[in-house]
Order: structure tokens, then C-alpha cells, then sequence
């Protein structure tokens, strides 16, 4: 199931378990606040001392209670020991009662934080509890004295009933008689019992100390705070998952951008860094970048595309990885590529071939005077005779000219080889002061209709949309821009904006990249299988899709940096 699909799916198990996994640092932080208030809590806690007086209670003769026990007289005395008039006879200890088996005593214990109070609390609750018990049972014989009288009364008068009638109704009336003295006689003798009972309910010896003595349970405590963190943690993840307005799957993108999906870029390879350029190989990440590549020759075939800008909404969306792994597909496929790295500010491309992005570069030519000339003249600068209309071959193949108190700097020397074939790469050089200047000027505009003249496509990675207008610059020298958003880094709200201001400078964006992407589900080594060795020993598997190489780049020499000598003119 991708993300789009799970957004509106219900939250089942394994749903909410690739979200904890996401944000499992959310969870984490959770229990490890909650555990550390637990344990906080427990040491500030204070011990319970527990003191117990034993209150004696009368059972009812013959009598059970629901639970198969004896049937106490009265009350139920574990309620009156939690009634809130023990409570505040009692103030400052938390009262319970417990009876024994047989069910002729009540253990009334009082817990509090001192010793002192629970013993005092203990002995005011038991003579509570059983002044409550004498009360409630005094009462109940009191309401049986009026009906007890009634009967005495209702068999007088069946005896001068029976005296004063004729023989034949004299039997009716004996029956009466005797169930009404039948009734007299058990209501008496529960009265008499329940007058017995209330005397002989009674508070055992006064408590004299402590029973016992309790401390808080850690392991309890961490347990409770563990379970609560993690409930607590996964609902805060949940809730994060719902409202963040980072861009999670490709449905997103199409909500954020009306340009279409060029390809889904997955994350890098576990165990290799991200930002390694991969070249003849079938894993995932090649294959999406191929596709990417393949996306575009579909547009290639529609309209010219010699120039390609790619760049992103802010800085960590990954447009530098795109850029040189596009770089380098292209190449793979027989295209004489050149990537220049325009990002003056903040160079990462050449870091993706390790090239040092401080050595001399686009910078080094568009600051200095004698490379401005050679671009915008196609001379070089030197005092001998040159064609004016020398090739791009021979800017590859040129070299600094002599020294003076301003050094130049050629473009061949700023070209580099990374040892890729058909790839060269400009990379951003020393960090200028004026940078936008230097990209708008008229060099880099003469520089990049050189480098297309002589190159088959030509790869521009620019500064971050968001972040500074260079991008906007370089849009004019195009062909065809391509905007690289980060899943869960990007926002929405920041694709739409980069997408407004490139559509404001009249950008021609043909599309966008989703880069660490969780919906590529390409399983190409199961294709391919696995690696196998060739004739000569060598274990890499060429690119299938790539044709026979072709002639490098004239003018530059197979190690990085090096330039070599010009190639002769026809």
C-alpha cells in the first residue's frame, strides 16, 4: 500500500506502525519524558504507614450473606468504613475495612503519611464504624417496637372474640389466635436479638503503632508511565502524520504542482552514501534515474531540450543528487553531457564525483576579465593570432595563458573529467561575492551557448528557488527546467510557491521530481539477477541501454582536471 492510498485508508495495525516507525523518535521522546516524571513522582512520594483496630460484629443466628458467609446484623460495615462520615472523624489518612472469615470482626485500617496519624486515624475510625453499627442496629429494633405492640393488641381482642362467640365460630377464631401469636412471638425475639446485637457491637483495643510501612512501587510507576508514553507518543505521531503539510506521495505532488510526475527518485541504498552517482548498475535508484532520463527524451522528441536547468523549492531537497545522477545517465547512454554546477553558494554536485568544489571553476571564468573576453569573443586571450572563430573543441582543449599580476582562467581548465565517460563537469569554484551578477552576466549567457554548441546536453544545478533569485536568472538560458521536491521534507505550500515565482519568470517547466520517494516498488535485480562476470574478469554489468562509447569531450583528458591537448582542426 503506497502513502496515497493509505492517507485514506482506515488506521489499521500496520498502518499506525509505519507511521510509529517514521516518527519513532516522537515515541521515544514520550516514554522517556513520561518514565522520567515517574520516576520523579515515586521519589517524591513519601512512605504510607497502615495502623488497624479490630471492630467486633454480631452475626445473625442461622443467616448468610450472598457471598455463602455469615449475614452480619446491620449495615454492611466495609461501606460504613468508606462512608464519608468516617472519613472526617477521621481527617487526614484514607480509610478501608476488611472482614474476617467468619465474619465477627472488621479490620478497620487507616493510611497515612506519618506513623502518628495513621495509629490516631485508625482508633477514631474503628469507634466511628461501630458507633455508626450500634446506631443503625438500635434504630431498626426501635421500628420494630410499634409493630411488636400491634400484634400484642390484635390478640387481646381475639381472645374476648373468642369468649364472647357462639361454639361454631370459636374454630376460626382459635386459627387466628395462633398465627397471630406466632407472628408476636419472632417479632419479639428479633427484637430482643437486634437489642442484644447493638450492645455487643464494639471497638477492639485501641492501635498503638504502626501495622506496617509501604513505599512507592518504581516498577509499578515505570510500567504505567512506559504504557502511557507510548499510547501518549504514537497519538502525537498520528496527529503529526494528519496535519503536516509535507509532501508524502505522488498524490501530493499533483495537488501541489499542475506539471506532470517526471519520475519517483527512491532513497539511497542502505550501506552506500546517498549522494553516490550510480552508473551501470540495476538496483532501484539507477533504474529511476533512467526513467527520469527516458521521461525526458519523450520530451525531447516534442520540443528541442539541449539546456536543463534542475533545481528546488530550498536547500536539502536533493536537486544536486538529480542533477549529477542524470548528468551521468545521459553520458551512460552515449550523450556528450556536460554538467555545470551554478550553485555558487552552496556547491554539493561536484562532490557527488569527488571533485573539490574550491578549485578553480565557473566562478574562477566569469570573474576573471581574460576568460570574460575569450568567452564573449571565442578568442583566446593571448597575443598570438587566433581564428576568431575557433571551436568549442579547442575552449576545451585551452590553457591559461601567461601570467601577469591578474592570472585568467580558460575554460579548459575549469573543465574536469570525473571518469565517467562522455561526462565533463564545471564545477562552482571559489565562492564569488557577487554570484546573481556573475550568473546574469553576458559571459555565463555566452559560456552556455558555447558549451550547447558542442555538447549534446548540457545540465544546470542551481541555488534553491526559495532561497535566492540565482535560479530565476539562469531560467533564461534554458530549455527546460525541472523541479525536485523531498518527500516529507518539501511542503506543499513551498512546491506551489517555486512553481508560482519560476511561472512569473516565464520558466519553461516541463516537470516534476519526487526524490526519496516510498512508492517505487521496482525489483530490477530480480531481473537482471545476480551480477555476472564477463570474458575478461571484469564483474560490473554495463549499462544495457547505453551504445558503444564515443569519443570523449575534445580537448580534455580522462583524468579529472587534466586538460589535454586540442584536437586538430579538420
Amino acid at each position: 500500500m503506497t502513502d496515497e492510498t493509505a492517507d485514506a485508508a482506515p488506521l489499521v495495525p500496520a498502518r499506525l506502525q509505519r507511521i510509529v516507525r517514521r516518527q519513532w523518535w516522537i515515541v521515544v521522546m514520550t516514554v522517556a519524558v513520561a518514565c522520567a516524571g515517574a520516576v520523579a513522582y515515586t521519589k517524591s512520594r513519601p512512605p504510607t504507614y497502615q495502623a488497624v483496630r479490630t471492630v467486633s460484629l454480631p452475626v445473625a443466628a442461622g443467616s448468610t450473606s450472598s457471598s455463602g458467609g455469615p449475614s452480619v446484623v446491620g449495615p454492611d460495615p466495609v461501606s460504613v468504613a468508606g462512608s464519608a462520615a468516617v472519613a472526617s472523624a477521621a481527617p487526614g489518612a484514607t480509610i478501608t475495612g476488611s472482614l474476617d472469615t467468619a465474619g465477627t470482626a472488621m479490620y478497620v485500617t487507616a493510611a497515612a503519611p506519618t506513623a502518628s496519624v495513621s495509629v490516631r486515624a485508625a482508633n477514631l475510625a474503628a469507634s466511628k464504624v461501630a458507633a455508626v453499627e450500634r446506631s443503625a442496629i438500635s434504630s431498626e429494633a426501635t421500628g420494630m417496637q410499634t409493630e411488636v405492640a400491634s400484634l400484642g393488641h390484635r390478640l387481646t381482642q381475639l381472645q374476648s372474640q373468642i369468649a364472647s362467640s357462639p361454639a361454631a365460630a370459636r374454630p376460626a377464631l382459635r386459627a387466628q389466635y395462633t398465627v397471630a401469636s406466632t407472628q408476636y412471638q419472632q417479632l419479639y425475639t428479633q427484637q430482643l436479638s437486634l437489642q442484644v446485637a447493638a450492645q455487643s457491637v464494639t471497638a477492639g483495643p485501641p492501635a498503638t503503632g504502626p501495622s506496617g510501612v509501604t513505599h512507592p512501587s518504581a516498577k509499578r510507576a515505570l510500567e504505567l508511565a512506559a504504557a502511557i508514553g507510548l499510547v501518549v507518543g504514537a497519538a502525537i505521531a498520528l496527529l503529526r502524520d494528519r496535519t503536516s503539510d509535507g509532501i508524502r506521495s505522488s498524490a501530493d505532488v499533483a495537488g501541489a504542482a499542475s506539471f506532470p510526475l517526471l519520475a519517483q527518485i527512491p532513497s539511497g541504498r542502505k550501506g552506500v552514501a546517498p549522494h553516490t552517482v550510480v552508473t551501470g548498475s540495476h538496483d532501484a535508484l539507477s533504474e529511476a534515474v533512467r526513467e527520469l532520463r527516458t521521461n525526458l527524451g519523450f520530451l525531447r522528441a516534442e520540443r528541442p531540450i539541449r539546456v536543463l536547468l534542475v533545481t528546488s523549492p530550498q536547500a536539502g531537497d536533493g536537486k544536486s543528487f538529480v542533477a549529477a545522477n542524470l548528468a551521468a545517465a545521459w553520458a551512460a547512454a552515449g550523450q556528450r553531457t556536460v554538467l555545470i554546477c551554478s550553485d555558487l553558494r552552496r556547491p554539493s554536485a561536484e562532490a557527488q564525483f569527488g571533485l573539490s568544489p574550491s578549485a578553480p571553476g565557473l566562478s574562477s571564468l566569469l570573474a576573471s576579465s581574460g576568460a570574460r573576453a575569450e568567452v564573449l569573443s571565442g578568442r583566446r586571450p593571448s597575443t598570438g593570432d587566433r581564428d576568431p572563430d575557433t571551436s568549442i573543441d579547442e575552449v576545451f582543449g585551452g590553457r591559461p595563458s601567461a601570467g601577469g599580476e591578474h592570472p585568467q582562467t580558460s575554460l579548459g581548465e575549469i573543465l574536469q573529467r570525473p571518469g565517467i565517460p562522455n561526462l565533463a563537469v564545471i564545477a562552482a569554484g571559489p565562492e564569488p561575492s557577487n554570484p546573481a551578477e556573475l550568473l546574469g552576466s553576458a559571459a555565463m549567457h555566452r559560456l552556455v551557448e558555447r558549451v550547447r554548441s558542442e555538447a549534446d546536453l548540457v545540465v544546470l544545478d542551481s541555488p534553491p528557488v526559495l532561497a535566492v533569485t540565482d535560479a530565476l536568472v539562469l531560467t533564461g538560458l534554458v530549455d527546460a527546467v525541472v523541479l525536485v521536491v523531498a518527500r516529507r521534507r518539501t511542503s506543499s505550500r513551498s512546491a506551489s510557491l517555486a512553481l508560482h515565482m519560476l511561472g512569473k519568470g516565464l520558466a519553461p517547466v516541463v516537470g516534476v521530481v519526487l526524490n526519496r520517494s516510498s512508492e517505487v516498488h521496482l525489483e530490477p535485480a530480480r531481473y537482471y539477477g545476480p551480477r555476472r562476470r564477463s570474458h575478461t574478469g571484469d564483474r560490473r554489468v554495463q549499462d544495457p541501454e547505453a551504445p558503444a562509447e564515443r569519443e570523449p569531450l575534445a580537448g580534455v583528458d580522462t583524468r579529472v582536471g587534466v586538460p589535454s591537448e586540442p584536437a586538430p582542426r579538420a
